[in-house]
C-alpha cells in the first residue's frame, strides 16, 4: 500500500508531460513552460549557482549568439532566435533570484544612485510606451514590449553579474577570464572573414569584417572596451607586459578599421581621448602626462597599421544640401550622407507628437526610409534621434538623465577602485562615455544588445571588486561607517 501514492504522484507526471507535449505541438511557445518552472526552482534553491550560471552566460557565450539571429537551426515555426531566448532566460533567472535576495534581506541593487538612473530609464521607456498605444493602438504593444523585455533583460543580466562577483574577490578575475573567452568567437571569426575574404560584401569592394555578429557595426564598438582595457594595461603594466598589452590592443584596433565603420572608429579615438582625462583626479597630472605619451604612442602605431583604411572611409563625404540630394535620390554610396537623410526624415516625422513621441519602438516600423536589401525600414542609427522620435522631448531628456547618471555612478565606482582595478575601470567608464555621448549616439548603443551586455557586465564587476577596497592614498573608514547605501 505505501506504493500507490508514489504510483498516483508517477501517473499524474505522466499525465502532465502528454498534455504538455501535446500542447507544444500545436504551441511550440509553451515548451518555455518547464524550462522557466526549472529556472525558478533552482534559482529559489540555490541562488549562488544559478547566478553562476548566468555570469557565464552573459559574459562568455552571449557574444556568439547574433550569428544565429538569422535562423539557420532549422526550427520552424519556433523562429524565434538563440540570442532572444538567452535573454528572456536571463531576466526570468534575474527576477527569481531577486525575489529570493528579497525573503533573504539581502539588498537587490549596488546604491541608490544606479537604482535611481534605472528608475528614469524606466519612467522613460513607460512614457514611451504609453503614447505607441495611445497614437497606434494596439499595433505599436508587440515592438514596445519586445524593446522594454530587451532593455530589462540587459539589467538583470547586469544585477545577476553583480550579485555573483560580490561573494567572492577571486570571482573578479574569474569575471574578465569570462569576458576574454566570450571575445574568442568573434575575434577568431573576424580574423577568418579576413583571411577567406568571407566578411560582409554588401559594399561593392569592401570585406566588412563583422565576426559573430550580424553587422559590422556591432563588432567595432564591442572591441572599443577591450581596446581600452588594453591601453590602461600598457600605462601600468611592466616593459615586456606593456608590449604584449599594446600588440593586442593595436590587433584589435586593426580588425576594428577592418569594420569599416567610421561611428566605431570615433567611439575609438573618443575614448582614447577620454581615458586619460577621467584618470586626472584619481592619478594626478604626472600620471595623466605618462598615459597621455601612452595614449599618443598607441595611436601613432594604430594610425601606421590602419591610417590608409580610416582615410577610405572618411574620403569623400559631402556635407549639406548636395548630400541630402543625393541621398534623396539614391546617387550616393555614402553612409554618411544617406544618415542625414534619415535624421532628418525621422526628427521631421516624430514632431507630429513632440513630447512624447511615437512609441516605444516604432522606429523600425514607421520609418518611411526603406533599406533596399530587406526592404524592411531602416533603424534610426542615433540614439538621440531614436529616443526623440519613439519618446518625443520627455523620452530624450530621460535618456540623457538616465546616461548622465549612469556615467557619473560609474566614475565614482572607479574612483574608489584599487590600485590594480583602477586603470581597468577608467577604461570600462571611457568606453561608456565614447559610446553614450562623445559621439552623439550614432553608432546606436541602446540597441546593441550584446555591446550592452558587454558593458554592463564589466559595470557589474568593477562595482563588486570595490565594494571593501579603498584607492592608493585614502585611508579606510573606520569601523562602523558605511561606505555603500545598499537598496
Amino acid at each position: 500500500m505505501r506504493d500507490v501514492p508514489w504510483k498516483r504522484i508517477e501517473l499524474r507526471w505522466f499525465i502532465a508531460v502528454v498534455v504538455l507535449a501535446a500542447c507544444a505541438v500545436a504551441i511550440p511557445a509553451l515548451t518555455c513552460i518547464p524550462v522557466a518552472v526549472t529556472i525558478a526552482g533552482v534559482a529559489w534553491r540555490w541562488p549562488d549557482a544559478i547566478a553562476s550560471v548566468v555570469a557565464f552566460v552573459v559574459l562568455a557565450a552571449r557574444p556568439a549568439l547574433d550569428d544565429l539571429s538569422e535562423r539557420r537551426l532549422g526550427l520552424g515555426s519556433f523562429a524565434t532566435s538563440p540570442a532572444v531566448i538567452l535573454g528572456l532566460a536571463v531576466l526570468w533567472a534575474g527576477i527569481s533570484v531577486a525575489l529570493r535576495r528579497g525573503r533573504d534581506r539581502r539588498s537587490i541593487w549596488p546604491d541608490r544612485d544606479v537604482l535611481l538612473a534605472h528608475l528614469i530609464l524606466l519612467l522613460t521607456y513607460a512614457i514611451a510606451l504609453a503614447s505607441g498605444l495611445l497614437h497606434h493602438g494596439w499595433a505599436a504593444l508587440g515592438p514596445g514590449a519586445r524593446e522594454a523585455i530587451r532593455m530589462a533583460s540587459v539589467v538583470s543580466g547586469y544585477l545577476v553579474v553583480y550579485w555573483w562577483a560580490q561573494e567572492s574577490p577571486e570571482r573578479y578575475r574569474t569575471g574578465w577570464i569570462y569576458l576574454a573567452l566570450g571575445a574568442l568567437a568573434p575575434v577568431s571569426v573576424a580574423v577568418w572573414q579576413l583571411i577567406t575574404n568571407s566578411g560582409n560584401l554588401e559594399s561593392e569592394g569592401l570585406n566588412r569584417l563583422r565576426g559573430t555578429f550580424s553587422h559590422p557595426h556591432t563588432l567595432g564598438p564591442y572591441l572599443v572596451p577591450f581596446i581600452l582595457c588594453a591601453v590602461s594595461g600598457i600605462n601600468e603594466a611592466r616593459a615586456l607586459v606593456g608590449l604584449i598589452w599594446l600588440g593586442l590592443a593595436a590587433g584589435l584596433s586593426v580588425l576594428l578599421a577592418l569594420t569599416y565603420s567610421r561611428t566605431a572608429e570615433l567611439v575609438l579615438i573618443s575614448g582614447l581621448i577620454a581615458l586619460p582625462i577621467l584618470q586626472t583626479r584619481y592619478l594626478g597630472f604626472r600620471a595623466l602626462r605618462h598615459a597621455l605619451v601612452v595614449v599618443l604612442l598607441f595611436s601613432v602605431v594604430g594610425w601606421l597599421v590602419a591610417g590608409g583604411y580610416i582615410r577610405e572611409r572618411f574620403s569623400g563625404l559631402r556635407i549639406g544640401a548636395e548630400a541630402l540630394e543625393a541621398a534623396r535620390t539614391g546617387q550616393t554610396e555614402s553612409s554618411l550622407e544617406w544618415r542625414l537623410l534619415n535624421w532628418g526624415g525621422l526628427i521631421t516625422l516624430g514632431a507630429d507628437h513632440p513630447i512624447t513621441g511615437e512609441g516605444l519602438g516604432m522606429t523600425p516600423v514607421l520609418n518611411p526610409q526603406i533599406d533596399p536589401a530587406t526592404e524592411l525600414p531602416y533603424t534610426a542609427h542615433n540614439d538621440f534621434v531614436r529616443v526623440f522620435f519613439e519618446g518625443g522631448i520627455l523620452g530624450l531628456v530621460g535618456y540623457v538623465l538616465y546616461g548622465a547618471l549612469l556615467l557619473r555612478w560609474a566614475l565614482k565606482r572607479a574612483r574608489r577602485a584599487s590600485v590594480r582595478q583602477a586603470p581597468t575601470a577608467f577604461a570600462v567608464v571611457a568606453a561608456l562615455l565614447a559610446l553614450i555621448f562623445l559621439t552623439a549616439g550614432a553608432q546606436e548603443w541602446g540597441t546593441l544588445t550584446a555591446v550592452q551586455f558587454e558593458l554592463y557586465g564589466m559595470l557589474a564587476l568593477i562595482t563588486a571588486a570595490g565594494l571593501d577596497s579603498s584607492p592608493a592614498g585614502l585611508e579606510m573608514p573606520s569601523e562602523g561607517v558605511r561606505t555603500d547605501r545598499a537598496v
